[in-house]
């Protein structure tokens, strides 16, 4: 079992494993030791910047979800980038916050 689609399974199960705020820089961190070659991460990293475009380009139209296809592909760059990885961390627990405190308001306007 070590085709794509179970790859990238347990891609995911380690993201969710790790803590908010660092999933982003402990994947970069594992995948920074890896011995890839240059053809490789080129590959790797225009396939996720062109997943990128054609996911904003998809989010023109309305009722088109196209963030569906450039959230994973961002999660592919920021394991090849110390800096995006950074700053998806922060938009993580910026977003986390942001849903918390929503929640919270949503639960105060229920009680009478």
């Amino acid at each position: 079992m070590t085709g794509p689609k179970y790859r990238f399974k347990a891609y995911l199960r380690r993201l969710k494993g790790e803590p908010p705020g660092e999933r982003f820089t402990a994947e970069f961190q594992r995948n920074h030791a890896l011995q890839e070659t240059m053809m490789q991460r080129l590959l790797i990293s225009g396939f996720a910047v062109l997943c990128v475009i054609v996911g904003l380009l998809l989010s023109i139209p309305p009722a088109v979800p196209g963030f569906l296809l450039w959230l994973p592909a961002l999660g592919l760059l920021a394991a090849r980038s110390e800096t995006l990885a950074r700053l998806l961390d922060a938009a993580e627990l910026w977003a986390h916050r942001l849903w918390q405190r929503l929640q919270a308001r949503r639960r105060r306007g229920r009680k009478p």
